[in-house]
């Protein structure tokens, strides 16, 4: 029997989000305002010893018609009031909106106000079906642990498949891996769908061929709503990163549209630190429902179900990364398999985790 919006946003509020009471603010706007009512619903439901101040900003309140690309004045004094609680464990803020590449900057700036006060995190494009499939009781928890000591004691772990090598190295004494299952934590934003392991490479040289999807084109890019047209893109035309010493330093693709902003994004667009050729991530899914079914063209979720490189952004929040950027695109490949050479053994064959690695794949 298919889950209720009500039932989806009660599991996602008392058991991703944690919230127990205290100011809770859910930033949306009219593309997700049913999603937002529920979500407050499930919020005013709880029975909580804390009193509760559940409030919605819609952006669209904001926007005049155009993107935010700063945050005015009014909006930056919600936020502020709205996260009240002297005990950080009691301020929650959520985005539940759609995906605006113009408004970084602003949104970054909402995470600044709110993150040294609370818990923050992530859904962008969300909708029922997101939900039904992000919080779906085949995914295993239990998996997502074991990768995490898996990958907490590596060194270095080769992608390889459908044209990609790359050897990407970790030092997980000098930067943090995180297990990214969906919980929120006070201080460290996250994306509120489980899950995965990500890893902030100490480097990594090579060449990786992007044949499944790349974020920047999805999320307010131009491919938004409309992932099939470039999935079949990708599949004759991949696009190709030849990296060295951690950074991106040639883009290849014989879809020339598709290069000219695979290149802008890299190259130009993080005018601020420079940064946007990094290798900010390494990616490692662990959410078995969405690695089982097709993806979606949502990155926060697809993410969730291939292995990926991102560039850009470190998350230097949550993974010590020593260097800031304006960017983040995260790269996915399906096919692909992985090799941990330290444990020296095939931990994926082809886009799918061994049995024979992972205790938790064989119950």
């Amino acid at each position: 029997m298919e889950p209720t919006l009500a039932e989806l946003t009660d599991s996602m509020v008392s058991t991703y989000l944690g919230y127990r009471g205290g100011p809770f603010i859910i930033i949306t706007d009219n593309s997700r305002s049913d999603i937002a009512d529920s979500v407050r619903a499930s919020a005013e439901r709880i029975v909580t010893e804390v009193r509760k101040d559940v409030r919605i900003i819609n952006l669209d309140d904001w926007r005049n018609g155009a993107p935010l690309t700063h945050l005015p004045d009014g909006l930056k004094e919600a936020v502020e009031s709205g996260l009240h609680h002297p005990d950080n464990n009691y301020n929650l803020l959520v985005y539940l909106k759609q995906a605006v590449d113009e408004e970084r900057p602003a949104m970054e700036q909402i995470a600044n106000i709110a993150t040294p006060r609370g818990k923050v995190g992530g859904l962008p494009n969300c909708t029922f079906e997101v939900l039904k499939e992000a919080y779906h009781p085949q995914n295993n928890p239990d998996f997502g642990k074991e990768l995490f000591d898996f990958i907490s004691n590596e060194e270095c772990v080769l992608f390889v498949g459908n044209g990609t090598k790359l050897f990407v190295d970790i030092n997980n004494t000098r930067f943090t891996p995180v297990n990214s299952d969906g919980i929120l934590i006070p201080g460290k934003p996250a994306n509120i769908i489980p899950g995965e392991v990500y890893v902030h490479p100490e480097n990594a040289d090579g060449k990786y061929v992007i044949n499944s999807s790349y974020g920047p084109l999805m999320d307010g890019g131009p491919f938004a709503g409309n992932y099939p047209a470039l999935e079949a893109i990708l599949a004759r035309n991949p696009i190709i990163w030849k990296i060295k010493h951690g950074r991106i330093t040639d883009v290849g693709c014989s879809d020339k549209l598709i290069r000219r902003f695979v290149l802008n994004y890299v190259f130009e667009k993080d005018t601020k630190y420079g940064n946007g050729d990094r290798i900010g991530e390494g990616g490692f899914p662990t959410n078995l429902y969405m690695m089982s079914r097709k993806l979606t063209g949502n990155t926060a979720m697809d993410e969730k179900a291939e292995p990926h490189i991102g560039h850009g952004k470190g998350h230097s929040e949550r993974t010590r990364c020593d260097y800031e950027s304006s960017v983040h695109g995260d790269a996915l490949v399906n096919g692909v398999s992985l090799f941990a050479v330290k444990h020296n053994k095939w931990f994926m064959l082809n886009g799918i985790y061994r049995p024979e690695v992972f205790v938790s794949l064989r119950r």
